[in-house]
């Protein structure tokens, strides 16, 4: 039993993970950041109550995405569960933020 916890804990640490995306992601413009929230200058506007002005964000780094919450009044959530601090997110990773569940993909970046 312990053995097999030591080699799960073995296998995070040395790891390098799957692709976070299938193809090479080329961010237009060089943007490697993307706000999600309320507010107009917000990069995914969503305009329901529960989602603060700047609720969280996705940054894109070393070829890895990764979802921040923004000190949000309600919380982010990454499928099903509340996050605390920034968290590596993959294609098919359900995002929700208020009363909205976002899907991730590369593809909304672009």
């Amino acid at each position: 039993m312990a053995g097999e916890k030591f080699k799960e804990i073995f296998d995070f640490f040395h790891n390098p993970g799957e692709i976070t995306v299938n193809e090479p992601f080329v961010p237009r413009g060089g943007k490697s950041e993307w706000v999600f929230g309320r507010g107009t200058d917000c990069d995914f506007v969503y305009s329901t109550p529960k989602v603060s002005r700047a609720h969280c964000k996705i940054e894109y780094i070393d070829s890895h995405f990764y979802l921040t919450d923004l000190d949000s009044t309600n919380g982010t959530y990454l499928n099903g569960r509340l996050i605390e601090r920034k968290e590596r997110i993959f294609a098919g990773d359900v995002i929700s933020i208020g009363s909205e569940d976002i899907v991730f993909s590369s593809e909304m970046l672009k």
